[in-house]
């Protein structure tokens, strides 16, 4: 522990150091606490304190973010197919995607941080794009159309979400680490937004289809 006097302000400042490579949230948090109750005239500062109300701000309006994203593409989406059911279905493959995109995520490890985190509702942003033209397709064919659809604009599908992990893709070979996980996070939301797209909404448009027929 260092001390640091300045006479001209009467001031005393301590520097602390933790024990470890870094600081505990907990331990950080208890000396708050203990140096609160020494009165107003003592504060504690520095990039443990800063940086854990940046992450916790951050934290915050990325999931703010991620839930006005949602919305505002289920309206758009309404506004193009005027049908909840079918608006439900788009949905449901980017959101199945971005759910997988974050399991992934923490099976495998990686951490999320102040940069990627807030990319999440950039998923929602690309993801939309292949269930509104499989579901287009599949308004095209008619109702029992679910496979044809996948026929008819599936490698269109495949094209765009290559061409995105591709683009995404080339931060991953970035030095900077921030830089490197968002890349990550993007072309897993792809990859999972695909598959969830081409394996899981054909299924569902097929028996709605059915459903629709029966009289």
């Amino acid at each position: 522990m260092g001390y640091f006097y300045n006479p001209d302000r009467r001031a005393i400042a301590a520097q602390l150091t933790p024990s470890g490579s870094r600081w505990d949230p907990a331990a950080v948090s208890a000396i708050e606490a203990d140096v609160r109750r020494l009165g107003g005239d003592f504060r504690l500062v520095g990039p443990a304190i800063f940086l854990n109300a940046i992450r916790a701000r951050i934290l915050w309006e990325a999931g703010a973010a991620v839930l006005l994203s949602f919305a505002a593409n289920l309206l758009i989406v309404w506004f193009h197919f005027r049908s909840w059911a079918r608006v439900w279905l788009v949905m449901l493959p980017v959101t199945a995607g971005t759910i997988l995109t974050v399991g992934a995520m923490g099976i495998l490890g990686l951490q999320f941080n102040f940069f990627n985190v807030s990319v999440i509702a950039l998923i929602f942003g690309f993801g939309v794009d292949y269930g509104s033209y499989l579901m287009q397709a599949h308004i095209e064919e008619g109702p029992e159309g679910g496979s044809n659809a996948v026929r008819a604009v599936g490698g269109s599908i495949v094209l765009c979400a290559v061409t995105t992990i591709a683009s995404c893709g080339s931060l991953i070979t970035t030095h900077y680490g921030g830089l490197a996980s968002i890349g990550v996070v993007l072309c897993f939301g792809a990859v999972f937004c695909l598959a969830s797209t081409l394996l899981l909404l054909p299924s569902l448009l097929a028996s709605s289809g059915k459903a629709d027929s029966q009289p």
